[in-house]
C-alpha cells in the first residue's frame, strides 16, 4: 500500500501514490509544480500554471510526463513511476512543445536512457529505496528544504548550433542544411567551451586528413587569428568568425562529415584543445564509470565552481553525443547546453534513477581542467608518496604547492574523498586487502586545485599462486595449445589451428622459451569465473621494433558473447593505450625490443581494477563496467593474447612468465542490517548476507533481559531465522558469519520486547479472512490502537491509527504474498500472518 501525500497549497487528499503503480498526471503535475516553485525562485506559487505537453509511453504505459510552465517559462520532466527519482530534468528557458518536431539528437538520446531505466525498473520489479521514497514524499507534502544550497548558474551565454551559418565553411553537400554538412556535435561543444574562454588568439600548427566522400580537409591553426569579439551568442546570418572556429574544431578531431550528421571521438577533442588550440595539458578526458556517483558529481562541481565549463559526452548503444555541462543546482542536477540553438537547455539528473537497477548511465565522460595554457590556476600538491606500514596501513606524504596561501588538502582514495587535513601527510589505517590509488588536491579560498599525480599501493596479505607458466616445459617450434589444452585454449577452442601460437626461442625473459603471437594467433587462458576475491595477473611482453602488441582481460570468456573487462594496445611509435571503464581511458609510452612487466589487478570484493606497466599505475577503474564502460559484470573470466592488427600495422609480440595469483584472503565480513520482528509469540530475524566470499553459515547469539549473550544456533537454512516462543522479556540478538578461515565480527545488535498476553487476549483479537483478496478485517474485544502491516522482508507497507474495536483494511493494492499484521490493543500486541492473493 502506498502512503498518502498532501500539499499545503491545495486540497489534494485524494492524491495517492500507490507503490509500484503508474504515477498519474494529477500527482505528476503537483510534483512538477512544487519542484519548479522550489528551484525557480518564483515568489508567488499561484502564478505557476502547468500544461501537459508530452507523455512518453512504452507498451501502453506512461514512462514520463513533460509539463510546460506558463508561456515560455520552461518545463519540468516527471517520472511516471514512483520507484525511480521523481524529477528527471527541468528548464527555466523555453517551453518543451515549441520545438518537439526538432529535438536535439543528444537530448533525445539522454531521454531514451531515462526511458530504458524506468522500463528496466518496472520489468525487474525493483522497489524504491528510502531516498527515492523521501523525494516523492517531500515533493507531494511540500515538506522540503530550499531547492538548493549552492549552485553555479549556466556559464555559457552562447546558444550555437550545427546547421545553417555555423556550417558555412564545412564541406558542401546539397543534402545538408544550407547546402553544407553538419558541423558535428563534438565541434560545436568544443567551440562553445572555447568561446567562453575567448581563447586562443592564434592556434598552433596545422593538420590535414582525408574525409570519405569529401576529400582532404585542412586547417592552419597557427596562421589563424580567432576573432572572438565578432562571435555573437547566436547566429541569424553568415558569420565567418564562428564558421572558421567550428570548421577548425572539426578538422582538429578528424570529423567524419555527413549531410545527415557528423561525428568524431571525444579523445580527439581533448588532444585538439591541447595541441592545436594551446589549452593546458592538464586537460583530462575522464569516464564516469571510474568514479562513484558522488565522486563524479563532486568533480563536475569543482570544475564549474572554478569557472570551467566541461565538454561532456554520453553514449547510447554505439552512438556518442557531445554537449556542454556549464552549471548545476543542488546535489544532482547539472545544466546541459545541447548545442541546438538553445532548445531544451536545462538541468538534468546524471545518476541512476534507481540505484538498485542496472548501471545505465556509466557511458558518460567529460573533459576536465580545460583552461588556457599559462593562465593562473590553483596549483596542486607535488611529489605524492604512498608507503605501506604495519602490513595494512598506508602513510601518505606530499610537498606543499608554493606561491599562494591555501586552506588545506583533500585526500582521495580510489576517487573518493576520505579526509581533509591541514598537514602535508596522512595516515590511512586498517585497510582490507585490495588495491588503493591515492591523490591529493589543495584547497584555496577560490576552490580546489586539480589532482596531484597519483600513487597506488597493494595491500595483499598472503599470496596464493593459482596458475603459472614460464613456457619452459614445452617443445620449441610447436604449438602451445597442442601441447597443453588443459590450461590453455584458443578463442575458438580449436587447438592446433592457426589460432594456436608457437613456442619460440627467439626471445625469452628467463630461460629459453616464450610464446610468440602473430598472424592469426588468438591465445586464451581461461579463468574459473571468479566473483569474489583479489587477484593479480602478471606477465612480460616483448614488442619488436615496428610491430604491434595487444592483450585483454575478460570478465566472461564465451566466444562471440565474451565480455571484455579491459584491453591494452601497444601501437606504433611506442605509444600505448588502455580501454578500461571507457574507450582510450589512458595512454602511455613504451620501449620496443625490451621485456615489459604487465600487471592487471582485479579486486572483485571492491569492484575495482588497475593496470600497471613496469610498476607504474597507468589506469584504475570500476571493474564491472568493462572495457568500454557499458558492462555490468563483476567477474574475472580469462586472459587473451591476440594478434590484433586493426589498421595500424602488423602484430607480433612475445609473452613470458604468465602468473595468476590470489592476494590475501580478504576480510571476514559480518552480516549487516540485522532486523527482528515479533510474529505471534515467535521472533523472526532477517539480515543482509556478506558478499565478499563463500561462507559456511551463521552463528545466532541471544541475550535475555540484559544478561550475557549465548550461542543460540548455527544456522545454514534460508532466511528468516525463527526463534520460537522465547517467552516474555527483553530479547537481544546479534549474528556472525562463519567462513573456512574463522568467524566474523558481530552484526549490529537488535532487541525486541515481548509482553505477556494471556490466552483470552489472543483469542479476543481476530484477523480474517486468511487468505484474503481485497480486504482484511481486524476485530477485537478490546480497543485497537494501531495496526502495522509488514511484507516478508520486513518493510512497513501500512501503518494505521484505529482507536476502535473493528477496522477494515483495503488490501487490493498489495502484491500477492505473505504479510504480517501487528495489532496493538489496550491489552498488548499480537501478530498474525496473512496470505494476500
Amino acid at each position: 500500500m502506498k502512503r498518502i501525500y498532501l500539499s499545503i497549497f491545495i486540497a489534494v487528499s485524494f492524491l495517492v501514490v500507490s507503490r509500484a503503480d503508474v504515477v498519474n498526471t494529477e500527482v505528476a503535475s503537483q510534483v512538477a509544480k512544487n519542484h519548479f516553485w522550489n528551484y525557480s525562485g518564483t515568489e508567488v506559487y499561484e502564478d505557476i500554471t502547468l500544461h501537459l505537453s508530452y507523455t512518453e509511453t512504452v507498451n501502453g504505459l506512461p514512462v514520463y510526463y513533460v509539463f510546460d510552465i506558463n508561456t515560455n517559462s520552461g518545463f519540468v520532466i516527471v517520472a511516471a513511476d514512483d520507484d525511480v527519482n521523481p524529477i528527471l530534468g527541468y528548464s527555466f528557458e523555453r517551453n518543451y512543445k515549441d520545438e518537439m518536431d526538432n529535438l536535439p539528437p543528444n537530448f533525445s538520446a539522454w531521454m531514451k536512457n531515462y526511458t530504458d531505466q524506468i522500463v528496466y525498473v518496472r520489468e525487474n520489479l525493483i522497489s524504491a529505496d528510502e531516498t527515492i521514497v523521501n523525494k516523492w514524499d517531500e515533493l507531494l507534502t511540500f515538506n522540503f528544504e530550499p531547492g538548493y544550497t549552492d549552485n553555479v548558474d549556466p556559464l555559457l551565454t552562447t546558444n550555437w548550433d550545427q546547421n545553417c551559418y555555423y556550417n558555412a565553411l564545412c564541406p558542401p553537400d546539397n543534402g545538408g542544411p544550407c547546402g553544407h554538412v553538419y558541423v558535428g556535435c563534438v565541434a560545436t561543444a568544443m567551440g562553445q567551451v572555447m568561446k567562453y574562454h575567448n581563447y586562443p588568439e592564434q592556434g598552433s600548427g596545422s593538420h590535414s586528413y582525408y574525409c570519405q566522400g569529401y576529400g582532404t580537409q585542412s586547417a592552419n591553426f597557427g596562421a589563424t587569428t580567432y576573432d572572438w569579439t565578432s562571435m555573437p551568442n547566436q547566429l541569424y546570418s553568415n558569420n565567418t568568425a564562428v564558421a572558421t572556429l567550428l570548421y577548425h574544431c572539426g578538422v582538429g578531431v578528424d570529423m567524419q562529415y555527413s549531410a545527415s550528421g557528423s561525428g568524431a571521438f571525444s579523445s580527439d577533442a581533448r588532444d585538439a584543445l591541447v595541441d592545436y588550440f594551446t589549452y593546458s595539458s592538464d586537460a583530462q578526458l575522464l569516464t564516469k564509470s571510474s568514479f562513484s556517483a558522488t565522486a563524479w558529481e563532486n568533480k563536475l562541481k569543482n570544475d564549474l565552481n572554478a569557472g570551467r565549463p566541461l565538454y561532456y559526452a554520453g553514449y547510447g548503444g554505439s552512438v556518442g553525443h557531445a554537449f556542454v555541462c556549464d552549471g548545476y543546482q543542488g546535489t544532482n542536477y547539472f545544466h546541459f547546453n545541447w548545442g541546438w540553438s538553445g532548445w531544451y537547455n536545462g538541468y538534468f539528473y546524471v545518476n541512476n534513477l534507481n540505484p538498485g537497477g542496472y548501471t545505465f548511465n556509466q557511458n558518460q565522460e567529460a573533459i576536465f581542467y580545460v583552461y588556457p595554457e599559462g593562465s593562473s590556476t590553483l596549483t596542486p600538491p607535488d611529489n605524492l608518496q604512498a608507503e605501506i606500514v604495519n602490513n595494512n596501513d598506508v602513510q601518505l606524504t606530499w610537498d606543499a604547492p608554493s606561491g599562494k596561501d591555501l586552506l588545506g588538502y583533500n585526500v582521495y582514495r580510489n576517487n573518493e574523498n576520505i579526509n581533509y587535513t591541514t598537514e602535508i601527510n596522512y595516515f590511512d589505517e586498517n585497510l582490507d586487502p585490495g588495491t588503493y590509488e591515492y591523490y591529493v588536491t589543495a584547497v584555496y579560498d577560490e576552490g580546489e586545485s586539480i589532482p596531484s599525480a597519483s600513487a597506488s599501493v597493494l595491500i595483499g596479505g598472503g599470496t596464493n599462486t593459482i596458475f603459472s607458466d614460464d613456457f619452459e616445459a614445452y617443445n620449441a617450434a610447436e604449438q602451445l595449445v597442442c601441447q597443453n589444452s588443459t590450461d590453455w585454449t584458443t578463442w575458438s577452442n580449436n587447438p592446433c589451428s592457426t589460432e594456436d601460437p608457437y613456442i619460440s626461442t627467439d626471445q625469452a625473459y628467463i630461460g629459453s622459451n616464450s610464446v610468440i603471437i602473430q598472424g592469426t594467433n588468438d591465445l586464451v587462458k581461461p579463468i574459473s569465473d571468479y566473483t569474489t576475491g583479489l587477484y593479480k595477473i602478471s606477465f612480460y611482453i616483448y614488442v619488436p621494433n615496428g610491430f604491434l602488441g595487444y592483450f585483454n582481460t575478460l570478465q566472461d570468456f564465451a566466444g562471440s558473447n565474451s565480455l571484455w573487462g579491459m584491453q591494452v594496445f601497444f601501437d606504433d611509435g611506442g605509444v600505448g593505450s588502455i580501454d578500461g571503464g571507457g574507450q582510450t581511458a589512458a595512454t602511455f609510452t613504451f620501449q620496443y625490443n625490451t621485456w615489459l612487466y604487465n600487471e592487471v589487478i582485479v579486486d572483485l570484493n571492491n569492484d575495482w581494477a588497475e593496470y600497471k606497466l613496469e610498476g607504474n599505475t597507468i589506469h584504475g577503474w570500476v571493474w564491472s563496467t568493462g572495457a568500454f564502460g557499458q558492462n555490468n559484470m563483476n567477474q574475472l573470466g580469462g586472459s587473451n593474447f591476440y594478434a590484433w592488427a586493426g589498421d595500424k600495422g602488423t602484430p607480433k609480440f612475445y609473452v613470458d612468465d604468465y602468473l595468476l595469483e590470489e592476494l590475501g584472503v580478504g576480510q571476514l565480513n559480518p552480516p549487516t542490517n540485522l532486523q527482528a520482528e515479533i510474529i505471534n509469540s515467535d521472533v523472526y530475524l532477517t539480515w543482509d548476507e556478506p558478499q565478499n566470499k563463500d561462507l559456511i553459515g551463521y552463528n545466532v547469539y541471544h541475550s535475555l533481559n540484559g544478561g550475557g549473550f549465548n550461542l543460540l544456533d548455527l544456522y545454514t537454512a534460508p532466511l528468516p531465522f525463527i526463534h520460537e516462543d522465547p517467552g516474555s522479556g527483553l530479547h537481544q540478538y546479534f549474528v556472525t558469519a562463519l567462513y573456512d578461515e574463522g568467524e566474523s565480527e558481530p552484526s549490529n545488535t537488535v532487541e525486541v520486547l515481548i509482553t505477556a498476553i494471556n490466552e483470552n487476549t489472543l483469542d479476543a483479537t481476530t484477523v480474517f479472512p486468511n487468505p484474503a483478496i481485497e480486504q482484511v478485517n481486524i476485530s477485537s474485544d478490546y480497543e485497537i490502537k494501531t495496526i502495522k502491516v509488514f511484507n516478508y522482508v520486513g518493510q512497513v507497507v501500512a501503518d494505521e491509527e484505529v482507536n476502535s474495536k473493528f477496522y477494515q483494511l483495503n488490501t487490493s493494492q498489495f502484491n500477492t504474498g505473505i504479510y504480517f499484521f501487528q495489532v496493538e490493543t489496550n491489552e498488548g500486541i499480537i501478530s498474525r500472518r496473512i496470505i494476500i492473493k
